[in-house]
């Protein structure tokens, strides 16, 4: 097993690398390079979830990294990482479930990026912090849930696929209506219930 502190790299976008890794606890961002040099957010992920799977799925010659994995959160990531190898053989040994198991993760994963693509932008920023409050929320915060996460403005455009003058002006709304309130570096959701009304969801999603 291995400890990453916050800001510390896991998987590097560009490696040649087949490891997988099971974090065992806290958060960790999933990125990507943009043209501009910048980077997107792809992706928060929690402790239980699975980071590295596709680079060993992919059987070609060249397994390389599509995707930077930061530690982030307040406490260190603990990870155990697998290659690719000994993953393989894990899922011949279970057979099915486990093959089954990591297809839903794929696919949910797949999912969620798929859903953030289709709606307008205040919409988008609606059911973002309520995809993330339910793998990164604390709802003992006076009433409301604070994302886990430190987040910039920028972050969570880049999350939902909108530029940060854009992710500025949804975010304003949401917080004129006094739903979200992304002044300090973990956004709040004020009143998840109205939220989810506006981002046509029945609960968190």
């Amino acid at each position: 097993m291995q400890t990453y502190s916050s800001g510390e790299r896991i998987i590097t976008e560009g490696h040649e690398a087949s490891t997988v890794y099971l974090l065992l606890t806290s958060f960790a961002k999933v990125t990507g390079r943009r043209a501009d040099g910048g980077e997107a957010l792809l992706a928060i992920r929690v402790g239980g979830g699975l980071v590295g799977e596709f680079a060993a799925i992919d059987e070609g010659a060249r397994q390389v990294r599509m995707a930077t994995v930061t530690a982030c959160g307040r406490k260190p990531v603990v990870v155990l990482g697998v290659e690719a190898e000994h993953f393989h053989g894990t899922l011949a040994a279970h057979d099915l479930p486990a093959q089954r198991h990591l297809m839903a993760a794929v696919v949910e994963k797949t999912r969620a990026a798929s859903r953030r693509r289709v709606d307008n932008a205040t919409v988008r920023f609606a059911k973002a912090p309520l995809e993330l409050s339910r793998t990164c929320g604390d709802g003992g915060f006076g009433g409301c849930v604070r994302i886990r996460v430190p987040l910039t403005h920028l972050e969570l455009g880049t999350l939902v696929g909108v530029s940060k003058a854009t992710a500025e002006r949804a975010l304003k709304e949401l917080r004129e209506a006094r739903l979200v309130d992304t002044r300090e570096k973990y956004p709040v959701i004020r009143e998840i219930a109205a939220l989810a009304k506006l981002a046509g969801v029945d609960a968190i999603i």
